[in-house]
Formats: C-alpha cells, structure tokens, sequence
C-alpha cells in the first residue's frame, strides 16, 4: 500500500486515528489491493475489487474509488464508492455519468461497518440484482437485492432542475410535434421552474388545464418534442444538441382539425422535449421526459452568438397521492366548505386541499390584512384583496385534486334578502353550497356565525366547529353529526350544565384572562397566541374532517378539547381529552 502525504487539517480521520487504522487493515484483510490518497484535506481509497471469474473470462478486478465524507464519518455518513470505469459492467444502482454507485441509504447506515465491510456485503449484491429479469426484480424485495423502487437513469442524466409536465398518454404511433413551455423567473432574472403549457401533434392537444398555476409562469418558449428511441445516457447536452438539431421539423403542427403555427426565435431560447425509455415504475420501462434547452447567452468579439445547452429532467405529476396518502382515496368525490380562513381556518383549509378533497368553497368576508400574517395568510402582496380569493390562488397551486373555490359574504346574514341583485345571488349560491357540502368547517370563533351554521348543517350536513381560547392556552374541536349527535346548542347546554362542576367529565380548555387584543384598524378584539399553536388547534380539527370524510371514523369522541398551557399559563405538550356529544333535553332544535 502506498499514501500521500496526510494534511495538516483536522478531518475525521486525524480525530479518530483508531477507526482510520481499522478502515485501512479491513482492505487489507480482505486482501484487496488498496492506495490512500488525501485530497483537499478529504481523504480516499482506491480499491482494486475482484470480480467473480468466469467460465470464458478470466479473474479480474474492477478500479474502484472510495471518497469518504470529511467531517461526518463514521457516525452520520456512508463512503461514497465510484467504478468511474464502469468495470462492474452494472446498469442499475450506478449513476452513469459520474459513475457513483449505490450501495446503502444514508438512513441504512451502519456506522460499524468499515468501508471495506460496506463493499463485502453490499457490492455481490448490487451485481447479482443487475441480472434479474423485470419479473424477477418485482419480487427481488423479498430476497433482500434492492428496494422497489424505480431507478430512471433520466434523473443520473439531467440537471437537478425540472420541468414539470402534465400526466400524458402520448400513441406510440406519435413520432413528435409543437411544445410550449411556460417559465418563472426570480428576482436576478433567473430561471427557477419551467412547466409544460401544450404538447401538440398529429391529432394530438394536451393542454395544462390548471390556469391559476400557468398565470405565475409568464415567460412563454415555443419548441419541439421528438420522441427518442436511441438514447445514451453518458451523451450530454451539447452532444444532443448536435445529433438532433438537424433533423428538427419547422414548427407547424397539425392540432385537431387546423394547423398550428408555431413561431420560435432560435436565435435566443430554443426548447426540444424529449420523450425516451426508461424506468418509469419499478421494473417496467415506460416513456419518460427530458427537456434539451439552447440559450443564447453572449457574443464573441466577432459578434458571433454564444450559446449554451442544458438538459433537464421532466418531472410528471401523477397520481402518487394514493401510495403516499392513501386515504386521499376516500376524499377523492368530497365536497367541503371553510367559513373563516383566519388562524385556524387557513391551516384548515390547506390540509384538505393537499389531502385531495374534491372541492374546497372558502367562506369569509375580511380581505387581506399584512399585519395579520404572524398567524394568518397575508402576504403584502395580496394586502386589500378578499381572504377568500388569495388563500384560493395560493392553494389552488398546491392543491392535489379537485378544484378550490371562494366566496366573500358575512354568514351571519345568510339568511338576510339583499336588495342588490349580485350581492342577493352571491347570498343563494354560497347557501346552496354550504347545503350541498359534505361537511361545513366553521373556524369563525364567532357564537352568531356558529349559530347560523348550525341551522344551516342541522338535519342535513356534518358541522365541524373549531376554536382557541383567549391566549391560545387551549381550544376546542366538536363534531356534529346529523341523527347521530347532538348540535353546536347542545353543547353550549352541557357546558353550562357543567361550568361550575370540579370534576366534570366535561373538560374544559384553559383560557388566559388577559388573552384579548385589540389591534390598530381591527374592528374587533382578537385573541393572542402564535401560529405554532394555532396550527396545533387546526391539524387536530383537519385529522377529525378526513377521518370523517374518508372512513365516518371518529377519534374517540364528538368533542375534543386541547391543552397548550397549565392554568398559570406555562407552556406543556399539547394534549387531548374526548367525550360523546350527545342531545341535550334543553335543546329546542331536538326537543321542540
């Protein structure tokens, strides 16, 4: 074995010189040939690792180089193992443009096992995975080769950037056509996202049909999309670049029944989407996107153009909410209306849209107030404009399904006729949509909205009410359900029957008796507290509403009742008691 000469900086393996001895007798021990070079006070291994001999090949080794992490080695962080020659001769589990391979999930690390262990026991392993066929590598997981999950060298291949690309379903028989491409930019002027806008052929108009996501994307490039049976993932951009651009079509595509012309400036930005092979589920090829973009970035001396070319990934959105949110199934036909999207409500209401809830309606009259933003949604951006309308336009950008609406009107006179002619249908259309939801959300923490809710959802709809006590110290999450519960009167009955009881089963939320502030310009009192508690509140009162929705499960109870404070008012980890809500005989709504 031969070493250069160590640095003088104090990396893991100055300060463990222990482990680092062990780390170089384990090559030894293994008998590999092995050489330690130090680099940029980082230290590596280059490692001649022995192949399986076989029948008509004789024994040989592969060159492989072991970079191990700095600073953070052995306790947080695997080596990074590289066959830069691609002599494993592996196509999985090995980036082929850097020729990194994978071996172990940082969340897999054993800091026990030397790097010489981690190739032993990892490295026959991903060699023996690389010969299953697709419907052995289905059931690989159960023998322990690999996790299932897809392996699409198109990401080893482009920039970490993306480009988003709406779900497609492109005929084999469709060899290319138009594309738009639609960008957003950050203050510097630089591209930070590029979203698919059309992808257009013979015959053929996909079209991003989410308008409100398309409206922050204002930079529009005109371009191609050729379908690429031949693909080289080592081949870069430039490389691409020369081999396509020949054989790109002039931009006139027929589109259902007339022609679309197309006009692109070359001479600036030229985009060519690109559709190839590749693994896109686990063990199953399929089409996949990439995105070759040329842009003109300066001249020479001369004046003859500069140009530059990058590949980038496409990133298609599809429908992976079922595997990582299975539940989202069960809201996927849900109706839900929010009244007051304030501190609560807003939290609310983002949980639903990204759980996958069919149709979200946002219920209030207040507009857009920047000195509220501690704990609400109020960007300066929006400041003036109605609550409902900028809570909408931002979740309708991360919403998963389904479409979210808004509605500015007072629902405390919901039941009032208004002499203007729009103000009066604006007051029908919001009261049939609160009448058909499959659950109305009140976040109002206003007795006279909560009341008017109620005879609303009573008899017909679920009402899900929720709210902080002054202070935010606790807060208080019911449930009513139609026939099966009693209703928001009810409760306020047996909380009066047992306000004055010690031990009641009925508990009760800490309150904080200073807990009221009256802002400058609020026209009324409002409560304190931060948005980490307010969020509390309002994620307990989103799990009761998806439950619900998705399975009529309860968690234990109709009404739930939080504690953040203890009565003196110090801080404890938030906890939940449950009781049933049932009829109260002095209710008039029940016992009229």
């Amino acid at each position: 074995m031969t070493a250069d000469t160590p640095p003088a900086s104090l990396g893991w393996h100055r300060r463990f010189p222990r482990r680092w001895a062990r780390e170089r007798q384990a090559f030894g021990d293994h008998g590999w040939a092995h050489r330690v070079r130090y680099v940029d006070g980082g230290v590596e291994v280059h490692v001649d690792y022995p192949l399986p001999a076989a029948e008509d090949v004789a024994a040989r080794t592969a060159r492989l180089k072991v970079v191990y992490p700095r600073q953070s080695y052995p306790a947080w962080m695997p080596v990074q193992v590289f066959d830069l020659h691609d002599e494993l001769g592996v196509t999985r589990h090995r980036d082929p443009t850097r020729g990194l391979l994978c071996l172990v999930h940082d969340a897999d690390h054993d800091p026990t096992w030397t790097a010489a262990d981690l190739l032993a026991i990892q490295l026959p392993k991903l060699v023996r995975s690389n010969d299953l066929t697709s419907a052995d590598r289905l059931a690989a997981s159960t023998r322990g080769l690999e996790l299932p999950v897809a392996e699409p060298r198109t990401v080893y291949s482009a920039a970490p950037r993306r480009v988003v690309v709406p779900h497609t379903n492109i005929p084999d028989n469709i060899a290319g056509g138009a594309l738009v491409l639609r960008q957003r930019i950050d203050r510097s002027g630089v591209v930070v996202t590029s979203i698919v806008d059309q992808i257009l052929g013979p015959g053929l108009n996909i079209q991003n049909t989410n308008l409100d996501v398309l409206d922050s994307f204002p930079i529009v490039v005109t371009g191609w999309w050729l379908r690429l049976p031949s693909w080289d993932p080592t081949e870069t951009a430039d490389q691409l670049w020369e081999r396509l651009s020949p054989a790109l079509p002039a931009l006139e595509v027929s589109g259902d029944k007339d022609p679309l012309i197309v006009e692109a400036d070359p001479r600036v930005l030229t985009v060519v989407g690109l559709l190839v092979e590749d693994e896109r589920d686990y063990g199953q090829p399929g089409p996949c996107w990439m995105f070759l973009l040329r842009v003109r970035t300066g001249t020479t001396r001369d004046g003859a153009p500069v140009y530059g070319t990058v590949l980038l990934a496409g990133l298609e959105l599809n429908d992976s909410t079922s595997t990582r949110t299975p539940i989202a199934a069960g809201l996927a036909d849900k109706k839900v209306a929010i009244v007051g999207v304030g501190a609560i409500g807003h939290h609310i209401a983002a949980d639903l849209a990204r759980t996958g809830v069919h149709r979200l309606d946002l219920v209030d009259c207040d507009w857009v107030d920047p000195n509220t933003r501690a704990r609400s949604y109020g960007p300066v951006s929006h400041a003036g404009m109605s609550k409902t309308a900028a809570l909408a336009e931002h979740l309708r950008g991360t919403a998963l399904a389904g479409s979210v609406g808004s509605w500015d009107i007072n629902v405390t006179r919901l039941f009032e006729h208004d002499a203007d002619a729009d103000t009066e249908r604006n007051r029908r259309r919001v009261l049939r949509t609160l009448m058909d939801a499959d659950l109305i959300i009140d976040a109002t923490a206003n007795p006279n909205a909560t009341a008017i809710l109620n005879a609303v959802a009573l008899n017909r709809s679920p009402l899900l009410t929720v709210a902080g006590t002054p202070g935010l110290w606790g807060g208080w999450v019911a449930l009513v359900r139609p026939g099966q519960t009693g209703c928001t009167e009810c409760l306020a009955h047996h909380r009066a029957d047992h306000a004055t009881l010690r031990d009641s089963r009925w508990p009760t939320p800490p309150a904080d008796p200073d807990g009221w502030t009256s802002p400058v310009s609020c026209s009324e009192p409002t409560f304190t507290g931060t948005n980490s508690e307010a969020g509390c509140l309002s994620h307990h009162a989103s799990r009761v509403a998806i439950h619900h929705l998705a399975e009529r499960r309860q968690l234990g109870g109709d009404y739930y009742v939080a504690t953040l404070r203890d009565d003196q008012g110090a801080p404890t980890p938030a906890s939940w008691r449950s009781v049933d809500l049932p009829p109260h005989p002095a209710c008039e709504n029940h016992h009229p």
